[in-house]
């Protein structure tokens, strides 16, 4: 595994995740950043990009991240240019599809979202996602 070679010489940051492609590392500094990107792309042979917070902000797989002096809030993240398409409600499939498609986004909702304020405007824009496909104001 790469990251055990590169952690047993490299001091580990306090947060470093990876799924498959992506890694999300919290460091202190641009040099401590590209210094764990050299170190990485040495051991692996692979080309790494960077992708820096603004604001304070970044967006990591399907969340949005948002550090705060009490530590990170997340949200749902969808990219802009996104343009909010799902299973079509008008389609004449079984209802269990409809069903499976209202509790996949609302389940979403619920295990990204990190507070009640941006778990309702998610569950707004989710409900109008849904009606914009089709789906009837009742089902949703």
């Amino acid at each position: 595994m790469v990251e055990r070679e590169v952690f047993s010489t490299t001091r580990k940051p306090p947060i470093y995740t990876r799924y498959v492609d992506d890694i999300f590392v919290l460091v202190r500094d641009q040099r401590e950043l590209e210094d764990l990107k050299a170190t990485l792309q040495h051991v692996s042979g692979l080309n790494f990009t960077t992708e820096n917070s603004i604001n304070g902000k970044l967006p990591f797989l399907d969340v949005k991240i948002e550090a705060s002096p009490q530590g990170f809030k997340t949200g749902d993240y969808s990219k802009p240019s996104s343009p909010g398409l799902c299973l079509n409600g008008n389609n004449g499939c079984p209802s269990r599809y409809r069903k499976s498609t209202i509790g996949a986004y609302v389940r979403r909702t619920l295990s990204h979202c990190s507070d009640w304020n941006r778990t309702h405007a998610e569950l707004d824009r989710i409900t109008q996602v849904l009606v914009n496909n089709g789906f009837a104001n009742k089902e949703v």
